[in-house]
């Protein structure tokens, strides 16, 4: 698998996990390479939900205001193991920033 990735990031990639594609995979992703299963990915909804909380200040000036920072928090909050909130604030690639910026944040 570590041929899918160009082979400048190589020395940067410790560990890859092969999760179900489902939507959530970003999530079954973090869950699973913490040790947590990657069926624990509403785990990891919260706690980006609970960081974006704790740092709101921050939050808002990076994702553009307190509006948007709102539907990202809604977007989070898992109804039902297996139904999440739809965001609908910003396009796909604000959405890969949110998730990578709350990984590098929470995670860490």
């Amino acid at each position: 698998m570590l041929d899918q990735f160009h082979g400048n990031l190589h020395p940067y990639i410790s560990d890859i996990v092969d999760v179900r594609s489902d939507g959530h995979c970003g999530y079954r992703a973090v869950a699973a390479l913490l040790g947590m299963g990657e069926d624990s990915w509403p785990i990891i909804h919260n706690d980006f939900h609970k960081e974006l909380g704790q740092w709101r200040d921050e939050y808002a000036n990076i994702f553009r205001g307190y509006d948007c920072l709102y539907q990202i928090k809604q977007s989070l909050l898992v109804d039902h193991v297996s139904t999440v909130s739809v965001l609908l604030c910003r396009d796909d690639y604000f959405l890969i920033y949110l998730s990578h910026h709350i990984n590098s944040m929470c995670f860490i």
